[in-house]
């Protein structure tokens, strides 16, 4: 396992010099504009290794339950495809993570970093997931104390009885969570770069808040920007390519294009806010002084 000290010299060797105002300071020294600066220099100077691993890791397991519905495979088939789906996209971020960290990361070792802290990978993200389910409980909490119930017949919520006064509770505390959500994925969003360099799992949480420290709003408003022009570009690109495929090749056919459409927009957009956390993860910890250790 590298060291903190032999990554952040060797990464800030190469990307990182330019993302903090000085060191020392934590994130709050941290220039967003220079981190994306400093992304898209990874981009173009790693454009073939992220590529490669985005298509392996991405877009094949992302077309393989279109194929499988083609060719009639099962649901036992469709539930296996979707677990390896699951697993290879938390290998590939991870691996994202490592070549966008370190200059010297090749692709088969940013495979292998993958593969070996995949262990770590899944229980971060089962805890952030758990800890994302958590916020819903003050929600439905509310709406069952002014009245929602699961209707038995359809298990959807029925709000009949709940009054203006408790729709207008529930729809502020919900709206409160909402915000509150926002705020925790834009302090996560350096987790899987803190598990793809550092020894840790559960506890990449609290690093990832160490780090984004000073930057939390700043980082909510380049989350919501990107989750704006992310779901432009693929509703976009989607439907247009839908309405093509189903006219030329029907329904079967058109389901397993847009599906590869799909993957490859969506592996598009995965390594683009994955290089952009990992070169935020470098600059940060290059602000509090470990990166020159």
């Amino acid at each position: 396992m590298r060291s903190r000290a032999a990554i952040g010299k060797r990464g800030g060797d190469g990307y990182a010099r330019r993302v903090t105002k000085g060191t020392g300071m934590g994130a709050q020294a941290v220039r967003i504009g220079a981190v994306w600066d400093s992304t898209v220099e990874v981009l173009r100077g790693r454009a073939g290794i992220l590529a490669s691993l985005a298509l392996l890791y991405l877009v094949v397991p992302a077309v393989a339950p279109s194929a499988l519905a083609l060719a009639g495979g099962g649901a036992w088939g469709g539930a296996l495809v979707s677990l390896a789906q699951l697993v290879l996209v938390i290998v590939a971020l991870l691996a994202i993570a490592a070549v966008a960290s370190d200059p010297a990361v090749g692709h088969a070792r940013a495979q292998a970093i993958g593969w070996r802290r995949l262990g770590a990978g899944v229980i971060a993200s089962l805890s952030i997931g758990l800890l994302f389910v958590g916020l819903l409980i003050p929600v439905l909490a509310v709406a069952y104390a002014f009245g929602v119930r699961a209707n038995e017949a359809t298990a959807a919520m029925d709000v009949g009885a709940m009054t203006t006064a408790g729709l207008g509770v529930s729809s502020l505390v919900a709206l409160g969570i909402a915000v509150l959500a926002i705020w925790l994925s834009a302090r996560l969003l350096p987790v899987i770069p803190v598990v793809a360099n550092e020894p840790l799992s559960f506890r990449s949480l609290h690093r990832s808040f160490a780090l984004t420290g000073g930057a939390g709003w700043r980082l909510v408003g380049v989350s919501l920007l990107y989750l704006v022009v992310a779901s432009i570009v693929t509703a976009a690109v989607t439907s247009v390519v839908g309405v093509l495929a189903r006219l030329t090749l029907g329904e079967g056919g058109a389901a397993l294009v847009i599906a590869l459409v799909s993957g490859l927009v969506s592996a598009g957009l995965a390594v683009v806010q994955g290089v952009f956390a990992a070169r935020f993860y470098v600059a940060a910890r290059d602000a509090i002084g470990e990166g020159a250790a």
